[in-house]
């Protein structure tokens, strides 16, 4: 049958769409020529394409639109270019590369967008060193969302020497350079090919204020060697956000920023290198490190890294180290290692196995659970409302004295001290079962509201020193104790002098029954003395002793006995009943003038014990309400204030009142001012006086006028009787 023209073209594309999937490209088909767009130049591509080269600079444009693109060689991008995947197929097929290539590399704000269910496979060739497949520069950014990328990282045959220290990444940011990963799956894929992997190599490096964004995304990060990193933020930002990491591990070092929020991680984690870190909800199913080793630390300046972890789970060891801070909250670890001038603080958390603490370092727990701890002499450690099981204290015998840990609102079952320890403990609200150690140490218990159920000696011998500060305590049972051990066991005396409530600089000395003295002086409210109560050694016998407590100040003076069975609080409480006494109120003249501001002084000083509060002047204007105006002082017993100046006549009533610090005030009697306008006689007087001046010229003028024209017709007169 006939068909018409347009049914002929509708036959032939139907018959080139069937030749097309029937007989695909392969990969022995001569490919198409090089991309090359510059200027505003847009192309785009759909269908089945092959090219060697792209090259896209000056805002040049490449759409890649429900296609399958296959590209040989290499892509350039510069200067604003952009190259959009959408619902496509990208797979590049580059050949063997060397040190200076790069498959990809975009520079000076150039765009990669790979959306819209699109793929994008990378099959690189091995290469005979370390390279950069992807090269990011100069604020260029690249986006994977709702995609998939497969970047599988060549071939490592061997690494040269040259480049064995140096940082580099299969895909390598630098430059304010970006990349989005967003609701994708990304895979990785590292092998040597018999080959040696010696330097800093990785899947993917930061570099320069770059930045890598992970968001509801999957990345598979395969290497032979968990070892290798794969992932690493070098003087960067990484953002990772309801993903997962999986295999190899995640490095985050050099003044990098790192953010993790809900999130699972079954890589090797570590922050290290004046890094920051913020975590949250997180899981880590590998060792996380905060902070480097010392001995990997080969840099000039301070290695401090700060990590905050909220909410997370450490399915196995957090270790903590080399000057590294480290807050942790609402979060469960399985163990935990601080050491190497590390700090950390745990608050709300749970602690399954061992806790170690040491090397210098510095940690603070807080409302937590754990299984048990050792902690060393070097180290610090405040412990407070708790639970655990066990605290083991152990001598490193490289100090002369070593920290003091702070026990506080925790029940500890065991706690066992090993030799060489030079150490300080404070319990506080302290519940003890039993207190176990070992010979060679020299330790000091200071238990304040604490009970302690036994101590117990591990070994016979010598070489055991031991004392106890007790405060609202009972003494631990020594029953247990071994007789060749001195246990010095203190109980703390509080002295207070007050003065109507109010604590005094006073003198206290505090005298024992067989003559040894403890003397204060000159030290304000509460002053501690932590006297012998019992004295053990070589014996179980106790000595009790009796205290006479005495205080003094400016003529008052006590002595109080005291038998130091306890902690006990001596108070000294002095009376002073006598006022200040205010003297020598300067009031001026005893009339002033509208619109000027009125100065009063006053002398006040205390005849007792206690020193002057507080001075004020009290005023009113004619039979008003009582104003209060504070006065200063200006000189040793002198006080001076102002009144604001008045703008209407009247008569003002004032007082002084004073007051000392044990509450009694003086008020000196009522005087009287009047305020009022003054004739200003120098003023008025210098006003007639000028007056008078001006009168007197106009007469005398007046009169020298007169004369002269008297004078004037006298001589005429004479004129004409000559004539």
């Amino acid at each position: 049958m006939d068909l018409d023209r347009n049914s002929f073209k509708f036959l032939i594309i139907v018959i080139l769409l069937i030749s097309i999937f029937i007989y695909p490209p392969t990969a022995n088909a001569d490919p198409d020529p090089d991309i090359i767009l510059k200027g505003s130049d847009i192309m785009t591509i759909t269908g089945m394409a092959s090219y060697d080269n792209l090259s896209i600079s000056d805002e040049g444009t490449l759409i890649v639109e429900n296609a399958y693109l296959r590209i040989n060689g290499l892509i350039r991008m510069s200067d604003w270019a952009r190259f959009f995947i959408f619902r496509s197929t990208v797979e590049l097929t580059p050949p063997p590369l060397n040190d200076s290539t790069r498959v990809v590399h975009a520079i000076d704000n150039s765009v990669i967008k790979v959306l819209d269910g699109s793929n994008l496979i990378f099959n690189p060739q091995p290469t005979p060193t370390n390279i950069s497949y992807m090269l990011l520069e100069d604020e260029s950014c690249f986006i994977v969302k709702d995609s998939t990328f497969s970047g599988d990282l060549p071939s490592i045959i061997n690494q040269s020497i040259e480049v064995a220290s140096v940082t580099a990444g299969v895909y390598l940011l630098s430059g304010y350079a970006s990349w989005h990963m967003i609701n994708s799956y990304v895979e990785g894929t590292l092998s040597l090919d018999g080959g040696e992997l010696t330097g800093r190599w990785f899947w993917c490096s930061l570099h320069q204020r770059s930045s890598l964004t992970i968001e509801d995304t999957d990345i598979q990060l395969t290497s032979f060697s968990e070892s290798y990193t794969l992932l690493k933020p070098v003087s960067g930002l990484v953002t990772i956000k309801d993903s997962k990491i999986l295999g190899g591990s995640v490095d985050v070092e050099v003044i990098a920023q790192a953010e993790l929020v809900n999130s699972t991680f079954s890589s090797i984690v570590e922050f290290k290198d004046q890094s920051n870190a913020k975590v949250s909800k997180c899981t880590f199913q590998k060792d996380v490190t905060v902070g480097s080793a010392l001995s990997m630390v080969e840099v000039t300046y301070n290695p401090e890294t700060n990590v905050e972890i909220l909410n997370s789970t450490f399915e196995r060891n957090l270790k903590c180290e080399a000057n590294s801070s480290t807050y942790i909250e609402d979060s469960n670890l399985k163990s935990l290692n601080v050491k190497d001038n590390a700090s950390i603080k745990i608050v709300r958390s749970s602690i399954e196995s061992m806790t170690n603490i040491r090397d210098h370092s510095r940690s603070e727990i807080m409302d937590s659970s754990l299984g048990s701890m050792m902690i060393d002499d070097t180290a610090s450690l405040i412990f407070d409302d708790n639970q655990i099981s066990t605290v083991i204290f152990y001598g490193t015998g490289e100090l002369e004295e070593g920290g003091i840990t702070f026990l506080r609102g925790t029940y500890i079952k065991n706690i066992v001290i090993y030799p060489y320890l030079l150490y300080s403990i404070v319990f506080e609200n302290l519940a003890v079962g039993n207190v176990s150690f070992y010979n060679d140490i020299n330790i000091t218990f200071q238990c304040l509201n604490t009970s302690i159920d036994n101590l117990k000696s591990m070994r016979s011998g010598e070489n055991v020193s031991m004392s106890f500060i007790i405060v609202n305590s009972t003494t631990p049972n020594l029953s247990a104790l071994n007789r060749n051990i001195t246990v010095n066991i203190y109980h703390r005396l509080e002295v207070l002098v007050e003065l109507n409530g109010e604590g005094l600089e006073t003198g206290v000395i505090v005298e024992d029954d067989i003559g040894h003295e403890w003397k204060r002086d000159s030290i304000s409210g509460v002053i501690s003395f932590d006297l012998p109560y019992k004295f053990i050694h070589n014996e179980t016998e106790s000595i009790t002793q009796n205290y006479f407590v005495k205080a003094s100040f400016l003529g008052f003076s006590d002595t109080k006995e005291v038998v130091l069975t306890s902690s006990k609080t001596v108070i000294f409480d002095w009376e002073d009943t006598i006022p200040p006494l205010i003297f020598n109120v300067s009031l001026g003249p005893k009339e002033w003038n509208l619109g000027k501001d009125i100065t009063i002084r006053a002398v006040a000083i205390d005849l007792d014990i206690a020193s002057i509060s507080s001075v004020a002047l009290f005023y009113r204007i004619d039979e008003g309400e009582w104003s209060e105006v504070q006065m200063f002082k200006i000189g040793d017993d002198t006080y001076e204030t102002m009144i604001p100046k008045q703008s209407e006549s009247c008569t003002m009533t004032i007082y002084v009142s004073s007051e000392d610090m044990a509450g009694n005030v003086a008020n000196t009697e009522l005087q009287r001012l009047e305020i009022g306008q003054q004739e200003n006689i120098v003023y008025y007087g210098g006003i007639i006086a000028l007056i008078c001046a001006i009168s007197f010229m106009v007469i005398r003028r007046v009169m020298i006028g007169r004369k002269v024209k008297r004078y004037a017709r006298k001589y005429e007169f004479r004129r004409n009787v000559k004539k």
